[in-house]
């Protein structure tokens, strides 16, 4: 939700795998008194014995492919209960300025409102399909697992107090997220947006990031006032006695400096941008109204039916494309689409922005699907089968479109509205 999809399945992945790590040893004592062949091929993945016959290298349940699944799986679709929770999104709403400029903005708060419950309820139906394929024990199934509670306490223990840097970011995302919710106002209450002008799209979430980005320039990245108790740091503000016998202030390092802006995806940017000017191409060249003539013959059909059909086609064009690349070309084709049957054209962009996220079915398709996958314990089967089980939740977001879309983006069906026209 606050951080890409690629960083949360980096970051969780190999917390998963140590997890199972510790889960699926089997005592030393059980190993020695029984030959590897007895541990049964249903449970574990891959054994590796040295001469004194105890564990050499990882051994995982057969079952942990569910784990791994549910990292890639959950990161996707995470990702779409905010708006800057993927590109998918993101390309939705500067679409929306660049193909109909005098549409309502869609904020962050009416976002969060509108798919944070369909995100949670897609994730519930991940949990329930992972745990009935892989995770749930079966009949004459037998699982070494000893869950030893004192060695997680001890490994917690040794992570040590929060640090003055990780404290100074949980504070920045906490602001990050407050400023982003209450910009625009919630009901009878005022977004802080008008403080600066009687338009809150001067002030979007582009300037809040920016700013919290800023102050990770501002803010050192070890606390300038120590405790009596805490060990003089090597990066602190104290001056240093150098050979020529002059005292130097060593400046500490700030939380971001110039060298972490290189590791910045620029492509990423650059390929936002190239769908910004396509979908303006698209306008300007006439080729959307073009496309909405062509399209006219969908009229006929009920725009549930429609949204169902561009969706599932969607969902596997992603499959083999890049997301955001997906949902920049998409988007320009279902807006005069929309048109041309007299529909919102909110119903099919954003019904088609969230199934460009739900690519599941293979390692290439997104890269939490490629991080997971190099583990070797996911199997390109498993992940296929269970990929194609999840297209059906399309359905599922299709049907939340219809039934919430209308309080929070104010969609009826039938209705095109002004700045659609």
């Amino acid at each position: 939700m606050w951080i890409s999809n690629t960083a949360t399945a980096s970051v969780m992945a190999p917390l998963v795998v140590s997890i199972l790590n510790q889960l699926g040893k089997p005592p030393e004592v059980e190993l020695e008194s029984r030959p590897p062949k007895q541990l049964g091929d249903s449970d574990v993945e891959e054994i590796s014995m040295d001469s004194a016959g105890t564990i050499e290298g990882l051994v995982y349940e057969k079952n942990s492919s569910g784990y791994l699944l549910g990292i890639a799986f959950s990161a996707s679709i995470g990702g779409t209960a905010t708006t800057i929770g993927t590109g998918p999104n993101l390309a939705l709403l500067e679409q929306m300025k660049q193909l109909f400029p005098d549409s309502d903005e869609i904020s962050f708060s009416s976002w969060l409102v509108f798919a944070f419950p369909l995100a949670m309820l897609l994730i519930f139906i991940t949990w329930v399909l992972l745990v009935f394929i892989f995770i749930r024990r079966r009949k004459g199934e037998q699982r070494f697992v000893k869950f030893d509670i004192i060695s997680f306490e001890e490994q917690y223990a040794a992570l040590g107090r929060v640090s003055f840097e990780e404290g100074i970011i949980m504070v920045l995302v906490l602001l990050m997220a407050l400023l982003w919710f209450f910009r625009t106002g919630i009901g009878p209450i005022p977004g802080w947006a008008r403080l600066f002008s009687s338009d809150t799209s001067s002030v979007g979430d582009g300037t809040v990031a920016t700013l919290c980005a800023a102050l990770l320039f501002v803010f050192p990245a070890v606390n300038p006032l120590p405790s009596k108790d805490a060990p003089p740091s090597p990066e602190s503000d104290e001056p240093v006695l150098l050979p020529d016998g002059s005292d130097e202030v060593r400046c500490a390092r700030r939380i971001l400096d110039w060298a972490d802006m290189k590791q910045i995806p620029w492509g990423m940017i650059l390929l936002f941008g190239g769908g910004f000017a396509l979908a303006r191409g698209f306008i300007s060249s006439g080729l959307s109204g073009a496309i909405g003539s062509m399209l006219c013959a969908f009229s006929s059909l009920p725009i549930f039916l429609v949204a169902v059909c561009t969706s599932c086609i969607i969902t596997f064009t992603t499959e083999f494309t890049s997301n955001v690349a997906t949902t920049n070309i998409v988007l320009p084709i279902l807006a005069s689409m929309s048109v041309a049957i007299g529909e919102n054209p909110l119903i099919l962009m954003i019904s088609g922005t969230l199934c460009c996220s739900m690519a599941f079915m293979f390692p290439v398709a997104t890269p939490p699907n490629a991080i997971v996958f190099t583990y070797n314990i996911v199997r390109t089967t498993d992940m296929l089968r269970m990929g194609l089980i999840m297209k059906f939740t399309v359905i599922a977001i299709v049907v939340w479109l219809f039934l919430v879309g209308r309080y929070t983006f104010g969609i009826r069906v039938g209705d095109m509205p002004a700045w659609a026209s």
